[in-house]
């Protein structure tokens, strides 16, 4: 009997653990301390006039900086970009054209044909959602026994964030208007755990507004590597040069 006590004593200590694990995991902010996100794969978009797919590598310090490189047939490299919050360098081999500024959803759609702001950018691909956490709030009107639905409400529109409640893991963020226009659409799928992170091999952007998407397709993650060089680097005195402010 003693046996059988002590069985059942471990097994509620480790329910009640397990439980009280659950209440306080926030799955917003789970990769908070990850400090840098390795990520090579393909990348795919498609836009009206334009359609293309590159494989790439991506490095991403933080929230702080990005080193993105695109390549064509024979890994030959055709684009670059750096990036930190306030600035942006993208250089296109092939057109021997350089762009600079802010980077804005607008201007890196101008210069490489992303329509997504740095903030975005670093922040999906880390499968986090973009604004602040402290903005969201859960959507008790979603009902779902599997799923569940945070919101924020920003100036200009309302971004959604869909949680598998089982998982933890975002499988989809929306950004809408107030009056319920999607203006993007992304959605996770093919979780893979890399040093206790959980990350998207397969990540979908879809621009209904632009009747466009992306979709990023990641063969590599490497989590929290030290990167020892810098991501900036120099263009050709040749090269033709577009500033955005």
């Amino acid at each position: 009997m003693k046996f059988f006590i002590i069985i059942f004593s471990v097994i509620l200590l480790f329910s009640c653990s397990s439980v009280k694990k659950n209440v306080n995991y926030n799955p917003l902010t789970s990769k908070k301390d990850l400090k840098t996100l390795g990520l090579s794969g393909t990348i795919s978009s498609t836009f009206p006039g334009f359609k293309q797919s590159v494989s790439f590598s991506l490095k991403i310090a933080g929230k702080d900086s990005v080193k993105f490189e695109a390549y064509g047939p024979l890994s030959i490299i055709v684009g670059k970009l750096f990036s930190t919050p306030d600035f942006f360098k993208f250089y296109n081999i092939i057109t021997n054209e350089a762009f600079k500024g802010t980077p804005s959803a607008k201007n890196l759609n101008l210069a490489m044909n992303m329509p997504l702001s740095f903030a975005d950018f670093v922040a999906f691909l880390r499968n986090e959602p973009a604004q602040n956490i402290e903005t969201f709030s859960r959507d008790m009107s979603y009902n779902s026994k599997t799923k569940v639905l945070f919101k924020s409400k920003q100036k200009d529109y309302v971004d959604y964030v869909l949680v598998n409640g089982e998982t933890n893991d975002i499988i989809q963020q929306q950004r809408k208007t107030f009056d319920g226009t999607i203006i993007l659409n992304v959605l996770y799928n093919n979780y893979e755990e890399y040093e206790g992170y959980s990350i998207a091999k397969n990540i979908t952007f879809n621009f209904p507004e632009l009747n466009g998407s992306i979709i990023v397709r990641n063969s590599v993650v490497k989590i929290n590597e030290k990167y020892n060089k810098p991501f900036n680097f120099n263009l050709p005195a040749s090269v033709k040069l577009y500033n955005f402010n």
